[in-house]
């Protein structure tokens, strides 16, 4: 049979498709069967023809027997293969069993809040999602509708994003929201989402970071910054308010001796003097109050609203407050252009531009002021307001211009910042809706830019 011929090619079939053990079973079964044939042809005997005519081959039991070991390889095959598949299936489906539930223990753990809807519904919320929107536990956030959680003012935002994502893998970027409290307190939070399969169905997976108590430490941050410039113009403003006390004092008492002295009404000659005298005591005492005034402007409380600012009369109250600093360093440059109105708040603009003052005299050494320049300037671009604080100072490397606006980084020698202010201004600019640069080259100065919208 021409069978004969590929028959011992099974075996190697067998060992490439299911293993070894069926390709050796198999290559016994081919051998004892190739056996048989040989030696009942050597006998003499021949095989009965079961099927002939036309072009039909003679199918002879050999042949018939080969066919069955086929079969039977293509049957194993079949059944090892489904096995296999059945295996997989099995392992694939433990496999994803436990990888949904170190998934969800690690969204238990983690710190920041996730929850997930799908048509409205809250399906899953994690332990910290619970906690800070006050509920006893994630199971009481199931089945809430997503609108209750949310602040009426942010749900219109809130439904644009969601039906905004549509496919797995479609993501919407951090936004602040307010989330509504189990009992009607607000909660700031920084909410991103995304699209994915949840439980075979497609759902949203909110995650929310509690802004809090970061804007309580940013609080506290800025109490510290204001304290450190508060102490670092100490000097500068006692000097100011002890020049005009001097006078006063010594007025005073001049006037006290005079009318003391006196036995008589007093001549045209020491009343004139007298009046001098309380001239003098009344301009000092006024000087006094201006300072107190920029001090308060300076303290004001950091929660009062944002509006329209007239930038150069805080800027005069800042420059003001440092000029005892500025004179011992450098020559004073005002450039100031005709502006409008900026929209910002008071007090945090105060703030920044007291800090981008200390920092440009605190750049220069003391000693040299007809070398060194402080500029600042103002001036209107593109329907906003911007300022400029220049100074001639040892500028800063570019290594360290992508790091000054971090928290606590600082380039000055110990003592003479925490590294703070310019993080902190940059953040109340930000707040306000306006920007923070800086141009620098070391050794030759540095250049910030402030730049606010126009009050409307």
């Amino acid at each position: 049979s021409a069978t004969a011929f590929w028959l011992p090619a099974l075996p190697v079939i067998a060992l490439l498709l299911v293993g070894l053990r069926p390709a050796l079973a198999w290559a016994a079964i081919a051998f004892l069967h190739g056996a048989g044939f040989i030696a009942f042809h050597d006998s003499g005997h021949s095989f009965p023809q079961v099927l002939s005519g036309g072009w039909v081959l003679q199918f002879d039991l050999f042949a018939q027997g080969t066919l069955a070991i086929l079969l039977f390889a293509l049957g194993l095959v079949y059944l090892r293969a489904r096995d296999d598949a059945v295996e997989a299936e099995r392992r694939g489906a433990q496999q994803l069993v436990r990888s949904e539930q170190r998934f969800r223990a690690l969204v238990e753990l983690l710190p920041v809040a996730v929850l997930v809807h799908r048509k409205g519904e809250v399906i899953y919320g994690n332990v910290a999602a619970a906690r800070v929107l006050g509920y006893q536990g994630a199971g009481e956030l199931l089945a809430t509708p997503i609108a209750d959680l949310v602040e009426a003012g942010d749900r219109a935002a809130v439904a644009e994003r969601v039906a905004a994502l549509r496919e797995p893998g479609d993501t919407a970027p951090p936004r602040e929201e307010h989330l509504l409290r189990k009992d009607g307190s607000r909660v700031p939070m920084e909410v991103s989402a995304f699209a994915a399969d949840f439980d075979g169905e497609l759902a949203v997976v909110a995650i929310g970071v509690d802004l809090s108590e970061r804007r309580r430490f940013t609080a506290r941050m800025m109490e510290v910054d204001r304290m450190m410039a508060a102490g670092t113009l100490a000097a500068g403003v006692a000097h100011e308010i002890n020049n005009p006390l001097t006078f006063v004092h010594i007025n005073l008492h001049l006037v006290r001796e005079i009318l003391k002295a006196a036995a008589a009404p007093l001549s045209p000659e020491q009343l004139e003097e007298v009046l001098v005298l309380l001239a003098e005591a009344a301009s000092g005492s006024e000087r006094i109050r201006d300072v107190v005034k920029d001090l308060m402007t300076f303290s004001s409380p950091a929660d009062e609203g944002a509006g329209p600012l007239q930038v150069v009369a805080l800027l005069e109250v800042a420059l003001r407050m440092v000029k005892n600093q500025i004179e011992h360093r450098a020559t004073l440059v005002r450039d100031y252009g005709d502006v409008p109105r900026a929209h910002g708040h008071g007090p945090r603009l105060s703030q920044v531009l007291l800090n981008l003052l200390v920092n440009a005299c605190q750049a220069i050494p003391e000693g040299a002021v007809e070398r060194n320049r402080i500029v600042v300037r103002l001036r209107s671009e593109d329907s906003r307001v911007v300022l400029e604080v220049q100074d001639t100072g040892v500028g800063i490397a570019e290594a360290d211009l992508s790091r000054i606006f971090d928290p606590f980084y600082t380039t000055k020698p110990p003592g003479e910042g925490t590294g703070l202010g310019l993080a902190i201004s940059r953040r109340l600019l930000t707040a306000m809706g306006g920007t923070l640069e800086v141009e620098s080259e070391l050794g030759k100065g540095s250049t910030f830019r402030v730049s606010l919208a126009e009050a409307f």
